[in-house]
């Protein structure tokens, strides 16, 4: 009965997001218009809140992937059949994974934060370097720390949770990443800037403009004035929706008030993620519909995929017996 509500809510909401999907197919460049936070010629935002959104709006997923690789870490790989030295490289790649997406968060927060403030310009230089290897550090030692507080038989539940949170972004990062460079689409904020709206382009024209004008923009505002569609922010911030499978892989997590609360996160931060994107003008309403929808499917698929190979073979039995357990 669960799973085929779940199943309803999802063709559901797949359903209205392709609806969404569509009325921007044809009204793109209207609703930007009509709701950017820019003025003719800007193109950055002026507004903090707006701001802190664009530097801060991905470390949602770098912070999701830390939680996700330490439950694997600290349950001892225990998910994997095979022998202790095994799961000592196991463990090893978490740690290496964990210091690693720390160190990229770093890299993009001080990118985003240079863009609007102007500090820390020259990506390599000796003193950013230093500066995305220390946050790597501290990002990960507080990840740890938080993760350390979590009970080991809750640690054991999210394994499988874990690989879910690690197929589906692999998966909609390289759809959504891919996509960008084969679409090349305007950022509605370089035409904003230019005041120029010609170079507007449907979501599905594959690379409409000409090299020569590519050349003339990647000059003016950089090659990421024409990276539109899709939006890696949201993306990243639809990544959330594995908080909603929590509940599934660990029983302390099935009351219908937590289920509630992880479904209003989830879905709320991905909404308002999303529409920062267009009020500051880096995204179309398809850009971001898109890399929900992506994301999402990327969520279902990864639960399927990782069930299969994981969950019946090795922690059916023991989540059944905890289930009917509670109910006694």
């Amino acid at each position: 009965m669960e799973r085929r509500k779940n199943l309803i809510i999802n063709i559901c909401t797949i359903s209205v997001l392709l609806i969404i999907f569509l009325i921007g197919t044809f009204f793109d460049l209207e609703i930007s218009k009509a709701i950017c936070d820019l003025d003719s010629g800007e193109y950055f935002t002026s507004s903090f809140i707006l701001i802190l959104s664009e530097i801060f709006g991905e470390t949602v997923l770098y912070g999701l992937v830390s939680f996700a690789v330490l439950m694997l870490y600290l349950s001892d790989a225990s998910v994997f059949e095979c022998n202790k030295n095994t799961k000592k490289v196991i463990k090893f790649f978490c740690i290496v994974i964990l210091f690693g997406i720390n160190v990229f968060a770093t890299f993009k927060v001080i990118g985003y934060f240079s863009d609007h403030y102007f500090i820390l310009e020259g990506s390599l230089s000796l003193l950013s370097i230093v500066c995305y290897l220390l946050g790597g550090c501290v990002f990960s030692l507080i990840w740890y720390l938080i993760a350390k507080k979590v009970p080991a038989e809750i640690c054991k539940s999210l394994a499988i949770w874990s690989l879910i949170v690690a197929l589906t972004v692999i998966l909609s990062q390289i759809v959504v990443q891919g996509a960008k460079p084969i679409f090349n689409r305007v950022r509605f904020r370089t035409m904003n800037f230019l005041e120029d709206y010609s170079y507007f382009s449907k979501w599905f024209s594959v690379k409409s403009q000409t090299s020569d004008t590519f050349e003339y923009l990647k000059n003016l505002v950089g090659s990421d004035g024409y990276k539109s569609f899709p939006s890696g922010h949201t993306a990243c911030g639809a990544s959330l929706i594995t908080l909603t499978l929590i509940p599934e892989y660990c029983v302390k997590f099935q009351s219908k008030c937590i289920k509630i609360l992880l479904n209003i996160l989830a879905y709320s931060y991905c909404a308002l993620l999303g529409l920062s994107r267009i009020l500051v003008g880096a995204h179309f309403l398809t850009d971001v519909v898109f890399s929900i929808i992506v994301t999402f499917s990327a969520s279902y698929f990864s639960k399927y995929v990782i069930d299969k190979i994981f969950k019946r073979k090795t922690y059916g039995k023991t989540f059944e017996v905890e289930e009917v357990s509670l109910e006694e």
